[in-house]
């Protein structure tokens, strides 16, 4: 891992810094396009340092994995005494994922840092999965004419940058629907970066 990744890894540098850099980081759009409800089971993959505990308030469990270790034991400190939420400083399985059955599965800043067979391999494991009511995405996204952000999002530690048709053909081939999408700032007054928000369905959920 390089410098500019550790440092980025550290949680005050992503929870009061890189906010300044892009203008503000809201990511309340992000979480509402979840649509968690008090029965809901949520994995978020890739939670970082337990941001999901300051945007959801209703669940009846969280379960965030990642492999920063700092992050996660950041996160933990957040859940302490919490029976409802737990954390994981690993990547998440298939096992983890059939275990834990989950109905809504947070996947914020994550896919820019996948390939695309390591992004459909995650995605199709939660297609897979017939608890599974809805995915939420967010990502940096190349778009025409949007230098500033488009700056930002290549300075980004994901190396897996999309426009918004090479993010819709991962969905597409993991067999996912696209239950809506929305480009947003990354603050909704101060933001300079943009991101693509998708809202995504297994096509047998949407049919039921």
């Amino acid at each position: 891992m390089s410098l500019y990744d550790r440092v980025l890894g550290i949680p005050f540098v992503y929870n009061h810094i890189r906010p300044l850099v892009v203008g503000g980081v809201d990511m309340t759009p992000s979480f509402a396009n979840l649509e968690v409800q008090a029965d809901d089971v949520v994995v978020d993959i890739g939670c970082g340092p337990g941001v999901a505990l300051q945007y959801l308030h209703g669940f009846r469990a969280l379960h965030g994995f990642d492999t920063d270790a700092n992050a996660i034991a950041f996160a933990r400190k957040l859940a302490a005494g919490r029976t409802d939420v737990t954390f994981e400083a690993r990547a998440v399985t298939s096992a983890d994922l059939e275990a834990l059955a989950p109905t809504r599965v947070m996947m914020n800043g994550l896919l820019h840092h996948l390939s695309d067979a390591l992004a459909l391999e995650l995605l199709g494991m939660c297609a897979r999965l017939p608890s599974v009511r809805r995915i939420a995405t967010q990502d940096p996204v190349i778009l025409p004419g949007q230098r500033l952000s488009n700056f930002y999002a290549r300075l980004d530690r994901g190396k897996y940058v999309r426009d918004e048709n090479g993010y819709r053909a991962l969905i597409a081939k993991a067999g996912l629907v696209i239950a809506s999408e929305q480009i947003v700032r990354s603050h909704p007054t101060k933001g300079r970066a943009l991101y693509l928000l998708t809202a995504l369905e297994r096509p047998a959920a949407r049919r039921s």
